[in-house]
């Protein structure tokens, strides 16, 4: 509830940069943030912070990766745009490291990075760019 109120009080009470409501100096020494709650711990709160609209039906749809979903596929549009197909495609496996906890990531030994999303590609061995991804 202190990090719900100090957002509500930050936004009535404004100053230019999120900093300065726990600054020291004599001009912001009033304001309450640095009473309720040190700023590493605000700081930390508010980038695990999401907000999403749960009634958009699409967004439940793509399962695990709803997050992400937007990034991959911006990703895969700015690459098809920029990717100049040679005769010779290739799918290739590749590893993004993670350790966290997800339902997704999988274990490989035969590969430098063990743990993490396995993602097919769809890639041009000359050049090594890459034109799809998808995860697995």
């Amino acid at each position: 509830m202190k990090f719900v109120g100090l957002i509500i009080y930050m936004g009535i009470v404004k100053v230019p940069r999120l900093k300065l409501y726990w600054n020291v100096g004599q001009l912001y020494s009033g304001l309450l943030p640095r009473r309720i709650m040190p700023r590493c711990h605000f700081i930390a709160l508010l980038a695990m912070l999401h907000v999403a609209d749960w009634d958009d039906v699409s967004q439940l749809s793509r399962g695990k990766l709803r997050f992400v979903w937007w990034l991959m596929e911006h990703v895969n549009q700015v690459s098809a745009n920029l990717f100049q197909r040679n005769r010779d495609l290739s799918v290739d496996e590749r590893m993004v490291k993670f350790k966290g906890r997800s339902g997704i990531w999988q274990y490989m030994k035969d590969k430098i990075t063990k743990w993490g999303y396995k993602l097919r590609v769809l890639a041009d061995p000359g050049t090594g760019s890459r034109y799809l991804l998808a995860v697995h």
